[in-house]
């Protein structure tokens, strides 16, 4: 190992670096490089942060500088930025230089990785956030193309089972695509792995991301990666975008004689872990798993169908992790509320994060069973009245509807507009009096007006010659269809089930 310089002479040489950025503009604006450097320590102050993070932010253009000496010097020419409009813009792999350089000189490694990561930083807030990319100077913006320039994607990486929404997405096929092109494929399997069938050949995934809670139902505290040996190996020398999740040194650690974590390890949460997994295997692994979680979802949807409730996803693209349900179009309701009613009585739900609708999220997870959703279902019904009086108008509308339909296929062609005339009066009555009811009685509604239907509709009933109905046309405007039912569909899969 190299002998590390003595404090007074990494001062001194540190001080006569930056004293240099006096005589430089920060890339073509109008300030020094020095006066960028300190400004930047200021900010961090600013901000709360530690004496590594401000001694980072000090430091962290240094590279530029080192670029400069090197070429003054007549060392091997570092490679200058430039822009569309040919202004300079920074040395290339400065942060690289600045790194080595604080790494010779005896600073921590922490400082030497914050300052490696800056540009990769730069680059994650610039494309996370348009509005980080809107306050960047004019020098900034022209660089920032420039900052990963020969520099191409290495790997794609995406949700298997996307929480946002619900969505599942075809790991298999996404990992063949990426893997096509030429890149290494990353998973995010945070709420699919142990329920959701991944075949990671298929899916050519070199590295698989989870947690020890979720479908593995162990308590939060610790994440995990399932990683193809050759591709974590690879992983050697490459700066970690993370200094507290750089996996490589993790695993060197845990490979080495000592096999310790780097940090202070959850042990509670591995402990935990451990019979997380016995209870797993007891189950029946994934397929088992799975389909507990599927039955769940098949009660709440189901049941939330009943009530009234819509569903934010296509059926095709639904997962049985967690299900995303719009809210209803009733100006009386409020999720704030709905949640808090829903929370009083020990159910807990999410709210939505999709932004072009407004929703809520119920998973399906867990130490979960049907029995505890048709509870939640329950509840639903009981904080949210309009729930449950949809439910029951519905289904007495679609009785209706389906004696509707039979007395006017019974009365043939001798007498279909009769039959009709009188199922359309006594169906109309008879939903108008099941939405009208309410709350109060809504089953005693629907039943005394389904009686109310079939006595006016028996006398149009009798068979006559000439066949049988060629159509039937409902005529329900302003009944079922505007008060939002399924009925009619229901009363179609009731005739001709």
């Amino acid at each position: 190992m190299a002998p590390v310089p003595d404090d007074s002479a990494v001062v001194d040489r540190v001080v006569a670096l930056l004293s240099q950025g006096l005589e430089f503009d920060y890339i073509g604006e109008g300030v020094t490089q020095l006066a960028h450097a300190l400004q930047a320590a200021h900010a961090a102050r600013l901000r709360g942060c530690g004496d590594l993070v401000v001694v980072a932010a000090l430091l962290h253009d240094i590279g530029h500088l080192l670029g400069a000496e090197q070429e003054v010097k007549g060392g091997a020419p570092v490679g200058r930025m430039v822009g569309a409009d040919g202004t300079f813009v920074g040395m290339r792999g400065h942060e690289r230089l600045a790194a080595d350089f604080l790494r010779a000189h005896g600073f921590g490694e922490a400082i030497a990785e914050l300052v490696l990561g800056h540009t990769s930083a730069k680059r994650y807030l610039c494309s996370a956030d348009p509005s980080y990319y809107d306050r960047l100077s004019g020098a900034s913006k022209r660089a920032h193309p420039l900052v990963a320039a020969g520099r191409p994607f290495t790997h794609a990486a995406f949700a298997h089972c996307e929480t946002t929404s619900g969505v599942l997405n075809d790991a298999e096929a996404l990992g063949a695509a990426a893997a096509a092109a030429g890149a290494g494929v990353i998973i995010d399997a945070m709420s699919s792995f142990g329920a959701v069938p991944l075949d990671l050949a298929a899916a050519r995934a070199d590295f698989v991301v989870s947690s020890a809670n979720k479908c593995l139902q162990g308590v939060p505290g610790f994440s995990f990666v399932v990683a193809r040996r050759a591709a974590l190996a690879a992983l050697a020398g490459r700066p970690g975008r993370s200094v507290s999740l750089d996996l490589h040194a993790q695993w060197a650690g845990l490979e080495a004689a000592a096999g310790q974590f780097r940090f202070t390890p959850p042990t509670h949460a591995l402990l935990a872990f451990h019979e997380a997994l016995k209870e797993f295997e007891e189950e029946g692994g994934v397929g088992a798993r799975g389909a507990r979680y599927a039955e769940n979802r098949r009660v709440l949807r189901e049941g939330m169908a009943r009530l009234g409730f819509e569903e934010f996803l296509a059926p095709e693209h639904q997962s049985y992790i967690i299900t995303s349900f719009k809210f209803p179009e009733d100006p009386s309701f409020k999720f704030e509320e709905f949640y808090g009613a829903l929370a009083d009585r020990g159910f807990y739900i999410y709210p939505g994060k999709v932004s072009s609708a407004d929703c809520f999220r119920v998973g399906t997870i867990g130490a979960l069973f049907p029995g505890d959703f048709r509870r939640l279902l329950d509840a639903v019904a009981e904080v949210y009245p309009p729930a449950a009086d949809a439910a029951a108008a519905a289904a007495a509308a679609a009785r209706i509807a389906a004696a509707a339909v039979k007395a006017a296929v019974g009365a043939g062609a001798g007498a279909p507009a009769a039959a009709a005339k009188a199922a359309n009066g006594a169906g109309a009555g008879a939903v108008k009096a099941a939405v009208g009811a309410g709350a109060g009685a809504p089953a005693a509604a629907a039943k005394a007006a389904n009686g109310a239907f079939r006595a006016a509709s028996a006398s149009a009933a009798a068979p006559a010659a000439g066949g049988g109905v060629q159509a039937v046309v409902f005529d329900w405007a302003g009944t079922t269809i505007d008060y939002g039912s399924r009925a009619p569909l229901m009363a179609f899969l009731e005739v001709f089930r």
